[in-house]
């Protein structure tokens, strides 16, 4: 295979792993917007409710959460409100 193929080929696929790996992903503003809450609840939650950890791309300021793990916490969080 020439260089030229090879490297293509290997982009491709990195992109297509990349795009749905961050299908995965909200980052802090959707996750705030979408959960109608601020900016501010959901640093707190992350500090003090065991909110699930926030992740950031090398040399990035961004922070992306895992939307299963988010789902899941949200899950946990209303069975135990409505235990109360």
């Amino acid at each position: 295979m020439e260089h030229g193929k090879f490297v293509a080929l290997r982009s491709a696929r990195c992109r297509n792993f990349c795009k749905n790996t961050m299908e995965n992903f909200i980052n802090k503003s959707a996750l705030v917007e979408a959960l109608g809450i601020s900016t501010r609840t959901l640093e707190n939650w992350c500090t003090h409710r065991d909110f699930p950890k926030a992740r950031r791309l090398a040399g990035s300021r961004l922070v992306f959460f895992c939307i299963a793990e988010v789902d899941a916490w949200l899950e946990r969080a209303l069975e135990a409100e409505s235990a109360k």
